[in-house]
């Protein structure tokens, strides 16, 4: 008779069944065929004896933990949320389990991270944003960077395979859409940071935007934060509010940078006595659900975040089982959702 507080091995299983422990092995995993009768001998002994799989020694026989670690700059941003929300659904039908990670922005605590992520031996790893910096990865990981995602967080070389926006245009088109329902006067808020390309290429699209209508940069309408926002909220908020104490409301549509500022800034504006969108337009980019949910509902730029997290899933299964080697940049499409918050000047 077993001792049921005894950490059982497959070679017990296998024993008390009387068949190989290579045959209750593959009964687990479904890796081969077993006879219908004997896998549900070896699975009701399972359950009667509640064995649980040494995980860390199928591990190493393997040589894959069946584990892909998620790194996350900001794990309060909704946007992040869906992204691995697609990762999640998708690997999960490959029977991997992931663990998500927080940096606040930080290359140090980034690096910290990924050495706890190294000691659980995970398969690979999915960047959600973040800095385009790389180098002390790099340092860290040496040669080992195959089984490396990026998603929504552009590099300066081709090295990893990446599933992006163009920011750039889409910020560009956020600016025409608000040209053509008449605004000439379009303010911007959001941020700049050497270490992050998108900012700076959401930025360079609301230049183009401009020019692409002949309109003028009034500085005095261009909110731009020279650091990395984590409390995007209270920034929208405060920033607006801050102006509208000592100036007068002069422009006619505002663009943030993320849902987040644009909502933040809404709610600043209706504090302040004015009403959106008939004192002001606002635009947010990203489309996330409280944008809907916001009242009045925002008008933004839709981003396919759960589509980036399962195509980013999928390179990355493909790489780790070494399906696929190649390194590809994946640019999916944005668009304009019209909601309530803007007002057609005619």
């Amino acid at each position: 008779m077993c001792n049921k507080n005894k950490q059982l091995t497959i070679r017990d299983i296998a024993k008390m069944v009387g068949v190989s422990p290579a045959t209750v092995s593959n009964a687990l995993s479904g890796e081969r065929h077993v006879k219908k009768e004997t896998k549900d001998k070896i699975l009701k002994t399972v359950e009667k004896y509640k064995y649980k799989p040494n995980i860390i020694a199928r591990s190493l026989s393997k040589k894959k933990t069946g584990i892909i670690g998620i790194i996350l700059p900001d794990i309060n941003n909704p946007f992040y949320s869906e992204v691995v929300k697609g990762i999640d659904e998708e690997l999960q039908g490959h029977d991997y389990l992931t663990v998500v990670v927080n940096t606040y922005y930080n290359s140090e605590i980034e690096i910290s991270q990924l050495k706890k992520l190294g000691a659980m031996f995970v398969d690979g790893y999915i960047f959600v944003g973040g800095s385009c910096e790389f180098e002390k990865i790099k340092t860290y990981f040496g040669d080992y960077l195959e089984n490396f995602v990026l998603v929504n967080r552009k590099c300066k070389n081709r090295q990893f395979s990446s599933v992006i926006i163009d920011s750039k245009r889409a910020i560009e088109e956020a600016v025409n859409f608000l040209a053509e329902n008449g605004h000439r006067e379009i303010s911007y808020i959001g941020w700049s940071s050497r270490e992050i390309i998108i900012p700076e290429s959401k930025y360079s699209g609301y230049i183009k935007g401009l020019d692409n209508h002949n309109l003028q940069l009034n500085e005095d309408f261009l909110f731009l934060a020279d650091d990395i926002i984590l409390n995007q909220y209270k920034y929208g908020y405060e920033t607006i509010f801050n102006y509208l104490d000592n100036n007068k409301l002069d422009f006619t549509a505002i663009l943030a940078q993320t849902d987040i500022i644009g909502i933040g800034a809404m709610r600043a504006f209706q504090d302040q006595g004015y009403n959106v969108p008939d004192s002001v337009s606002v635009i947010g980019y990203g489309n996330i659900s409280a944008s809907k949910f916001s009242n009045p509902s925002m008008t933004t730029i839709n981003l396919p975040k759960r589509r980036m997290g399962k195509i980013a899933a999928k390179v990355l299964f493909n790489s780790v089982n070494k399906k696929s080697s190649r390194k590809e940049v994946i640019y999916l499409k944005t668009k304009v959702v019209n909601r309530e918050s803007i007002k057609k000047i005619n």
